[in-house]
């Protein structure tokens, strides 16, 4: 496995990640059915591998990050129809690939069936997608630092220099009558996340010695902030593999999950993500097996707005009230329970050459 570059939707694999801004509010931990508090994850009744699964989709196409990039898999293939590079929304709703010339980058929006181009962009300069908004409003695309990052003129504008440890941000509106409405250079190797519901704020890890923290890009100021907890308290840095990352409904919340495995006292949590009101919360995952063993590897969004995380192997999920992050003094609880067929990845994903992790369903 290789070393992850970024949470959230972009093409980065998953790998090692330190966040910062998860917090604090108590979390209250609900037992399933017939287990006291504190007994451990549930006895097995089958094996891992004949233990009934319900997979998160039995047809249309599953987005998956994969060593080459961006592949398109029809539900139930091991094939890629399709690879590009580039990044997809949290929600499946859009995608967007970069292609480099000499000069400058070109971006498209791809159809999300057949990978076709549906419109295109061309920005000075060398960049990625680090982030794309629901419906492909907004898209953050990043040149990362280098050790002798270059200042590369072309025909529409010069692209900034980038002194040591920067990172140029630029935001592409795909609806708005400027379409680069925002051309930022940071302080610090920065990826994008997400953005605000209104496309004001852009949501990122700053890479940091040992780890990352999460902060706030005001795209009108160009100003770096931290993004604290629901009482404004800022959060304790953590460890943890990134699996996947789902919208609520209204597309206010992301969550995240990651895995932690070796660390028994946060094998696993969901990073819980108000985009609206620009603040962080951690709902904790227990172990899922004997010696801190972690099993959770699916993550979706319920037609109510809860969160289900999904352990296939061990046969549990937990059940996570995120929308209470909207509250200040909202409690978020986990419910976590025995599943006779626990949510799983689609039949064959795995199998997909080079498979990193599932990024979206597209319907």
């Amino acid at each position: 496995m290789r070393t992850r570059t970024l949470l959230g939707p972009s093409l980065a694999v998953a790998g090692l990640l330190i966040v910062a801004a998860c917090t604090t509010a108590p979390i209250t931990t609900a037992t399933g059915p017939g287990r006291a508090p504190g007994s451990g994850p549930p006895a097995s009744t089958s094996s891992a591998s004949t233990r009934p699964r319900t997979p998160l989709a039995t047809a249309g196409t599953a987005l998956v990050a994969t060593d080459e990039g961006l592949a398109s898999v029809p539900i139930g293939a091991r094939t890629p129809a399709w690879t590009v590079t580039g990044g997809a929304a949290a929600d499946g709703s859009a995608v967007f690939a970069t292609e480099q010339e000499q000069l400058y980058t070109t971006v498209s929006q791809r159809d999300l069936r057949s990978g076709s181009v549906l419109r295109r962009w061309d920005i000075t300069g060398d960049l990625r997608v680090a982030a794309v908004a629901p419906g492909g409003r907004w898209v953050a695309l990043v040149t990362r630092p280098t050790p002798a990052a270059a200042h590369v003129y072309a025909y529409d504008a010069p692209a900034p220099p980038l002194d040591g440890d920067q990172t140029r941000l630029v935001v592409l509106d795909t609806e708005g009558p400027r379409h680069r409405v925002a051309d930022l250079v940071l302080q610090g190797d920065v990826e994008p996340e997400a953005f605000s519901p209104d496309g004001a704020l852009v949501y990122t890890l700053r890479h940091v010695a040992g780890g990352y923290r999460i902060q706030t890009v005001d795209l009108a100021t160009g100003s770096q902030s931290p993004t604290f907890g629901r009482l404004k308290v800022e959060g304790t840095d953590m460890h943890g593999e990134v699996v996947a990352s789902v919208l609520n409904p209204d597309r206010t919340i992301q969550a995240t999950l990651y895995r932690n495995p070796g660390n028994a006292l946060q094998p696993a949590f969901v990073h819980v993500l108000d985009l609206q009101n620009n603040w962080a919360h951690c709902a904790d995952l227990p172990a899922t097996g004997a010696n801190g063993a972690v099993g959770w590897d699916t993550i979706t969004m319920t037609p109510t707005g809860t969160a289900l995380v999904g352990a296939a192997a061990a046969g549990m999920v937990a059940e996570i009230k995120i929308e209470a992050v909207h509250d200040p003094e909202g409690k978020v609880t986990v419910d976590v329970r025995d599943d006779p067929a626990p949510p799983a990845l689609p039949a064959g994903l795995r199998d997909v050459p080079g498979f990193n992790r599932l990024v979206a369903l597209v319907p």
